[in-house]
């Protein structure tokens, strides 16, 4: 089963709803949304817990001497 989903802007709003009962529902880890415009960035939705997870690691290697990061 596909873990990421790649949705165009416009398709993620018509079903909005669905794809966060899909996070939700952990179908997806993530969805992206792809920008039209190919200079722009793309947007990456995550599950909240995932979020979490991810920061705590972050936070935790920035609080390490050697390491800068920006986030």
């Amino acid at each position: 089963m596909q873990k990421t989903k790649i949705l165009s802007q416009e398709t993620f709003q018509k079903d909005m709803e669905l794809y966060f009962d899909k996070l939700k529902n952990k179908d997806f880890e993530k969805i992206i949304l792809k920008s039209e415009d190919e200079t722009k960035n793309e947007v990456v939705i995550l599950r909240v817990d995932d979020y979490e997870r991810l920061k705590s690691l972050c936070d935790f290697f920035e609080d390490l001497p050697f390491v800068k990061i920006n986030i």
